[in-house]
């Protein structure tokens, strides 16, 4: 079989099956939650516990980037998940469901959210911290791969022999399966609020009609024009969530919001266009390698991709003090009128 063919038809197949889980968003969570989740999990536990038992070989030093800065390569490989900027997504699907099961309060959906992310974010611990063991320990046999797909096949294949492949086809059609019909419903009910105009479901057959088209472009075309997004939107992402985080200290000041996103927007647009140029093998245009190599000589972390990361911190703190300055003076002269 042709492998463009054979593509079109399991896409095909796969968006079929996420149109008919997105178009009941009352059933997501008994669906997905209580079978396609658990079932993920635990086939990758099964996986993980397999290397445990009878781990393939000793671990093996680690190379190149890793050598050097595990710690910012690590980062940085960790866009490639998506999962921040996913959870952005979903958190309006996982704030219905739990509306849906009775719990109306906006301190019950904070407790109710607050648990489900702490046992989220351990399981996804677990299975991270599996996978990069399955990698370390497989080293000396398979060889060094680009990323953790070959990894993951040859670690399958090696514990389950000939039922290796359906095994690992099981997990990340699974993985796929909950993380497309999630982002589509969560997308169609963002959408939906924003143009009421247009029904949940017609946004939902919508996006999956585009999501098929995409899919169909092959992932290595993918990955060469997601990693640039990735790189711009991630910076921002990452921000945004430390803002909401201390939002509290400064009042929720729209000005420490504004102000510190406009500076992480020029580093992110920055990191953006270089890992585009990059991607599609052009050379940089003279005022962006000019604008590169300055901050790489004057700014900490810019060489190793995290740029962004001092200046947004030291926006946060002038723009916040520039707030409390703000509030003061507003504060002294609504005093005065009112006295005089």
């Amino acid at each position: 079989m042709n492998p463009q063919f054979g593509l079109f038809l399991f896409s095909l197949v796969f968006f079929v099956l996420t149109l008919w889980l997105a178009l009941n968003p009352n059933k997501i969570v008994d669906r997905i939650g209580k079978v396609l989740s658990p079932a993920l999990v635990f086939l990758l536990l099964v996986l993980i516990v397999l290397a445990l038992i009878n781990p393939i070989s000793s671990f093996s030093a680690p190379q190149g980037s890793y050598a050097t800065g595990a710690f910012t390569t690590g980062f940085l490989e960790g866009y490639n998940t998506m999962d921040a900027l996913a959870s952005l997504v979903f958190a309006i699907i996982v704030i219905q469901a739990v509306k849906s099961l009775g719990i109306k309060s906006e301190k019950g959906i904070l407790v109710a959210t607050s648990k489900s992310g702490i046992v989220a974010a351990i399981l996804l611990g677990v299975v991270y911290v599996g996978i990069a063991f399955m990698g370390g320990i497989s080293v000396n046999e398979f060889g060094y791969f680009e990323n953790g797909g070959p990894v993951l096949s040859s670690v399958t294949g090696y514990y389950l022999g000939a039922i290796g492949n359906a095994f690992l086809a099981i997990i990340m059609f699974l993985a796929c399966l909950t993380t497309s019909t999630g982002l589509i419903a969560s997308c169609a009910e963002y959408f939906n609020k924003l143009l009421p105009k247009f029904s949940y479901k017609t946004l939902v057959v919508f996006f999956t009609l585009i999501s098929f088209i995409i899919a169909n472009f092959g992932l290595t075309n993918i990955i060469t024009f997601s990693i640039p997004v990735l790189m711009f939107l991630y910076p921002l992402t990452i921000v945004l969530m430390l803002l909401t985080f201390i939002s509290p200290l400064f009042q929720h000041s729209r000005i420490v919001y504004a102000g510190t996103i406009a500076v992480t927007f020029f580093f992110a647009i920055i990191d953006g266009l270089t890992t585009l140029f990059s991607s599609i093998g052009v050379d940089n245009p003279v005022w962006l390698q000019s604008t590169i190599n300055f901050l790489t000589d004057v700014l900490p972390l810019y060489s190793e991709g995290l740029g962004w990361f001092i200046p947004a911190l030291v926006a946060i703190a002038i723009f916040w003090i520039t707030s409390k300055t703000f509030v003061s003076e507003k504060s002294s002269m609504t005093n005065e009128i009112v006295n005089k």
